[in-house]
């Protein structure tokens, strides 16, 4: 049996811990998702790259399995990322009145200032033409 292309191994083991690493981002831990989605990204945009470079230099036969699996896992958590961005970007709104709402209970004052700050914001993005 042919010794695996390094390439290869290299693929998959980046696609290991891209997984790992989006699996730490949607954990329920405060801003892990700010560190680790860019990571996961960066991390599958790399094992596609070695997974393809390692598919063009492997010969027909060969251990290819691993190349194909890093190629594969690579472009599953790049959609991965722009999903799991994509949903946190759409609950932000429902989280920030949440908080706000919390706040208001335990801490009328700073309650407010969320509140205050959530509308701001609003305006913001309708003047600035992105929400209607």
């Amino acid at each position: 049996m042919p010794s695996p292309n390094r390439l290869a191994l290299t693929s998959l083991i980046i696609s290991t811990l891209t997984v790992l690493s989006l699996c730490i981002g949607w954990a329920p831990i405060p801003l892990t998702a700010l560190v680790c989605y860019p990571a996961a990204a960066l991390g599958g945009i790399a094992s596609m790259m070695t997974g393809w470079m390692a598919l063009q230099r492997l010969a027909p036969g060969g251990r290819r399995w691993m190349a194909l699996t890093g190629l594969w896992i690579g472009g599953l958590a790049i959609l991965a990322v722009i999903c799991f961005s994509t949903f946190s970007l759409l609950i932000l709104p429902i989280a920030w009145n949440g908080i706000a709402q919390v706040g208001q209970t335990l801490l009328p004052a700073a309650g407010d200032w969320i509140t205050q700050t959530w509308l701001a914001l609003l305006q913001w993005l309708g003047e600035a033409g992105w929400i209607k």
